[in-house]
Parts: structure tokens; C-alpha cells; sequence
């Protein structure tokens, strides 16, 4: 088949700007990683307003997975990592999440107190068992429905208690800080299941 000259070179110059395109983005959020967390989080919260959920979650998972990332910033940067995934349609994804950000948060009573609410009903408590491994959320084509209600029950109270003891232990802790979380663990033993 033949393409006039005009055409070819048309499609090339589709392509090489495509290709500059595709690779400023990447720069930037090559450029945008290596910033401290506040200008992260002020990008990542720019690109979440935006509608923009995967750039936005490249930067909100990062900044909770990062142990050098600290204070009261890091709670928020894990629910809005889970709005990321549950706006992308990649719940399957917030377990491995939640679980990371934990293992490298462990003495932050704030991130653990969030984690808390995310299994106490803020993420899908159902899903699939697929060869034998639980998936959470929907699925297309085979597998076994299971519920993980009581589960993420179980993990949630873990949490809180931990969160709890973290708390009492820490001196930047408001009483405040502390009376919520036991009101929210009473709340969750107290709730109907």
C-alpha cells in the first residue's frame, strides 16, 4: 500500500510528539518524587482534583509507603491513596496498601487509627477467591464469592488497639487524639454485625 510523502510525515511528527509528551510526564514525576513530602503531597493533591487518580496515586502510595515520611500528613496521604485505587477500580489493590504503609508507620498511632477506618467500612468488604487466593472487590469470569466482613472487623479493632497503646505512650499526643480513638473503638465493638 502506499502512503503519500505528506502523510508519512505527518504520522512521524504525531509520534514524536506523542513520544515528548509521554516523556515530559515522566520527568516530572521523576522530578516530583525526589521532593520533599509536602511539595509531593501538594502535587499529588493538585493531580487528585483534577481527576488525574493515577498520577495522584503514583504519589499518595509513596508517600505512605515512605518510613522517612512523617507527621500528621502521612493519614491522609493513605485515604487518599484508597479514593486512588477505589476511583481507578483497583480495589485489589488496597490490602497490599493498607499492609505496606503499616509496616512502615508501625509507631504511628494516626496512619494505624486510619487504617482502622478503611477496614472498618470504608473499603469493599467482598470479593472472590480465584485459585485459591482472595481478591477483593468484583471479578469477571469465575471464582467464589467470599465476604471478608468479619475479617476486616477483626483487623480494625487490631489496629485501634494498637493505635490505642501508641497513643498513651506518645507525648504529641492530644487527649483529644486519644479520647477519639477510644470512642471509635467503642463504636465498632458496640456496632451490629
Amino acid at each position: 500500500m502506499y502512503f503519500p510523502v505528506k502523510v508519512v510525515v505527518m504520522y512521524k511528527a504525531i509520534a514524536c510528539l506523542a513520544a515528548v509528551v509521554v516523556l515530559s510526564s515522566a520527568g516530572l514525576m521523576a522530578t516530583t518524587m525526589e521532593q520533599p513530602p509536602e511539595n509531593k503531597r501538594a502535587q499529588a493533591k493538585k493531580f487528585y482534583v483534577e481527576n488525574n487518580f493515577n498520577d495522584a496515586l503514583q504519589l499518595y502510595r509513596a508517600l505512605a509507603q515512605d518510613p522517612e515520611n512523617s507527621g500528621k500528613g502521612v493519614p491522609e496521604d493513605l485515604g487518599f491513596a484508597i479514593g486512588c485505587l477505589n476511583n481507578l477500580g483497583l480495589v485489589h489493590e488496597i490490602d497490599e496498601l493498607i499492609e505496606t504503609s503499616i509496616g512502615a508507620h508501625k509507631a504511628d498511632f494516626r496512619l494505624l487509627a486510619r487504617a482502622a477506618n478503611a477496614y472498618a467500612g470504608e473499603i469493599e468488604n467482598g470479593g472472590f477467591v480465584i485459585a485459591g487466593k482472595f481478591e477483593r472487590g468484583g471479578h469477571r469470569g469465575g471464582g467464589q464469592w467470599a465476604s471478608v466482613a468479619d475479617r476486616d472487623r477483626v483487623r480494625s479493632l487490631q489496629l485501634l488497639l494498637s493505635a490505642i497503646a501508641l497513643a498513651e505512650k506518645e507525648d504529641n499526643a492530644t487527649a483529644a487524639e486519644r479520647a477519639d480513638l477510644w470512642q471509635t473503638l467503642g463504636n465498632q465493638i458496640s456496632s451490629a454485625r
